[in-house]
């Protein structure tokens, strides 16, 4: 049975314990501006720090999809430690709201949707091909009226801030963060 959202001090609390690289005052402004979604769309969730943040303060009947094909680098655990947390994450979220995990790359993934997301948060990738295309996939499934936002928006990801300044009209950084953001 879903139900009690979680408050935003509790849920930034239980996020930061899951693996990622979200700061705390990212994860806030996550809950604050997805808590009101009913359809939502992460492109990227690695473990579900981001995701965890962004789903447990909407309401029960919301739906999340998150879309992350778990690949293995230098840099990160196994894949198979990657899925076996995110799969606890993900079990923790559907106590709170309905969230679905596709393991793909975002544009397999993607395909078949119509524009029906409230909001889309994009993670995956940080090189510019991938970055673009995310947000091309994005801008076509977002609402009107909806959020398109994204992580790593600082000079230590070049492809990211060049993809997001060729693609997202409009778009903030936000302040304190690595955030960026823009309404359709």
């Amino acid at each position: 049975m879903r139900g009690n959202m979680l408050s935003r001090h509790e849920a930034v609390t239980c996020a930061y314990g899951i693996p990622g690289m979200m700061w705390p005052q990212e994860l806030c402004w996550l809950y604050d501006t997805f808590s009101k979604s009913t359809s939502h769309l992460e492109i990227g969730s690695y473990c579900g720090r981001s995701l965890f943040a962004s789903c447990v303060g909407m309401s029960p009947d919301a739906f999340t999809l998150s879309v992350d094909p778990i690949s293995e680098t230098d840099n990160t655990p196994s894949a198979e430690w990657v899925r076996i947390v995110r799969n606890a994450t993900v079990s923790e979220i559907q106590r709170h709201t309905n969230v679905k995990c596709v393991e793909e790359k975002s544009i397999d993934a993607l395909r078949d949707y119509e524009r029906m997301f409230d909001s889309t948060f994009i993670d995956g990738s940080h090189h510019y091909a991938d970055v673009s295309c995310d947000i091309q996939l994005a801008l076509r499934l977002v609402k009107p009226g909806g959020i398109i936002a994204g992580h790593d928006y600082w000079p230590c990801h070049t492809g990211v801030m060049e993809a997001v300044n060729a693609f997202v009209p409009k778009f903030q950084a936000v302040p304190g963060t690595r955030i960026w953001v823009a309404s359709l």
